[in-house]
């Protein structure tokens, strides 16, 4: 009996299951807006304006207080591509899926997934301002973690759904530390085995070896930081930091710090936290003189601006300003998160009328497309594989980052 061909739609579904399987951060993340992203013809790249809830104030007493709604959105942009080109001959086709998977697309769809994956996570750490652990040290006992669920706890995220994914070594040291809280006696068992981990300590876990490492600027380490103008701008997202010994140094997109006095808040009832409130630069940033200005989150709002706010008090000029690590350092960014806190998407393309062998598919709110056609200049059989997606950091007061 002679092999059936593959079919463009059995290799795109298994494809995508591959890519699924291998996205830890991906996969997580919320999807709902996939069917807003759908192209036929039009321009490659969209913008999705993604509204956040309504903030309000609550008024004491029988005195009406009315106040406006005042709506912010975040915008999601699509148009990131990625793809994997390769040769299918008919004799690929005519293998068993099982052997096709194995030989042919698991090498290939995993390289795209990881680049898929690595990008959203670097893309997304940047703006995520909670961190919790020690720069240098992999984390490894209960408390960092435990930690890092209080932190967005104390933000209000839910306690279904939080996930955490950590790096090889951060997966190996804990492992050996929190043995015996995984649980039930089954997992235990699994993790010997299998040197994984299950659901514990409020969070499902995932190892990856896309999460980012990310090196500090060259900004002097042990020098004193200052605030170096008072920020008095609500909404602002720039703080001017002076104490940089030349010219040249610099603040890189994703370094943390906090500043002397500028307390956190509740996002609902605005009670000021225990703790200084935590700014993530950006984008990066050179000194000039002495004085380096970064662009930061969270935007900064005092209690003037009633439902937006997001610090107890605006910096003050000369409040010490405290970075997280040494200059020109490393460090890996594990991160525990609700799915809310990013949302991923991804496009429906163009299916060409004079392609035959082509076939899209959606799963779990990712898109993939392919293509294979006849290549008369080659004698070929080019085939093309590509997901176009985007992501967004929608709700960071959700996530937090465990350094390493």
């Amino acid at each position: 009996m002679s092999n059936t061909l593959l079919t463009p739609t059995a290799i795109t579904r298994e494809a995508l299951r591959i890519l699924h399987t291998e996205c830890a951060l991906i996969k997580n993340c919320d999807k709902q807006h996939d069917g807003e992203t759908t192209f036929g013809g039009q321009k490659r790249g969209s913008t999705i304006k993604i509204r956040l809830p309504n903030r309000y104030t609550v008024r004491s007493g029988w005195g009406i207080d009315v106040q406006d709604t005042t709506e912010e959105s975040v915008d999601l942009v699509v148009a990131t591509v990625r793809g994997v080109d390769l040769y299918l001959t008919d004799a690929d086709l005519a293998q068993s899926l099982d052997d096709f998977s194995r030989r042919i697309l698991r090498p290939a769809i995993s390289r795209l997934a990881a680049e898929i994956d690595r990008l959203v996570y670097e893309n997304s750490i940047k703006y995520i301002w909670n961190l919790v652990g020690t720069a240098g040290t992999t984390p490894a006992n209960a408390l960092v973690y435990l930690q890092a669920g209080q932190r967005i706890g104390e933000y209000l995220t839910p306690k279904s759904d939080r996930v955490v994914i950590i790096n090889p070594a951060a997966e190996a040291a804990t492992v050996n530390g929190l043995a015996s809280l995984f649980n039930p006696e089954a997992k235990i068992g699994k993790q010997y085995i299998e040197g994984s981990m299950g659901r514990a300590l409020g969070f499902t876990w995932f190892m990856s070896q896309n999460v980012p490492s990310i090196t500090n600027g060259t900004r002097d380490t042990g020098s004193s930081f200052q605030v170096n103008a008072t920020v008095s701008t609500e909404g602002s997202e720039q703080i001017a930091i002076k104490g940089l010994s030349g010219a040249t140094q610099t603040v890189k997109a994703g370094e943390s710090f906090t500043v002397g006095n500028v307390y956190a808040v509740n996002p609902e009832t605005k009670a000021t936290q225990s703790f200084l409130q935590r700014f993530v630069v950006i984008e990066d940033a050179t000194a000039v003189s002495s004085v380096v200005t970064v662009k930061v989150r969270p935007k900064l709002y005092s209690s003037a601006s009633g439902p937006l706010q997001t610090v107890s008090a605006m910096p003050l000029e000369n409040a010490t300003v405290t970075f997280t690590g040494s200059a020109s350092t490393a460090y890996p960014r594990n991160l525990a998160f609700h799915p809310e806190a990013i949302t991923f998407a991804t496009a429906k393309l163009e299916m060409p009328s004079d392609v035959n062998f082509k076939a899209q598919e959606v799963m779990d709110g990712i898109s993939m497309r392919i293509l294979r056609q006849y290549d008369i200049n080659s004698a070929n059989y080019p085939c093309r594989i590509d997901v176009l997606c985007g992501s967004v950091v929608q709700r960071p007061e959700m996530a937090c980052q465990i350094i390493g």
